[in-house]
């Protein structure tokens, strides 16, 4: 019988210094058919496939509390280009 594969499933991530965890989920990767439509909407102008690799994904959005904990980091320059750094939805 074929072990199975365990390196590919969901889990949490503990936050460091904090009591948070992240819960991280799974996606698929694989070949992605994107398209540009004109102003109409009626037909694509072009099309292109887009190929993804197995990547994890938070279950949910991350609260200000979770986030406080990542900007606050001083191992993270607060001045810096970073364009992925944003923040999260007021509750």
């Amino acid at each position: 019988m074929k072990a199975q594969d365990t390196s590919f499933l969901e889990y949490e991530a503990a936050v460091p210094e904090s009591g948070f965890k992240i819960k991280m989920v799974p996606l698929k990767g694989g070949n992605f058919r994107i398209a540009n439509y004109a102003s109409s909407g009626k037909a694509p102008v072009e099309t292109k496939v887009v190929t993804l690799s197995d990547f994890w994904m938070g279950a949910y959005e991350i609260t200000h509390d979770q986030f406080g904990v990542f900007y606050k980091d001083e191992t993270i320059p607060q001045g810096s280009k970073v364009d992925a750094v944003t923040r999260p939805t007021a509750q």
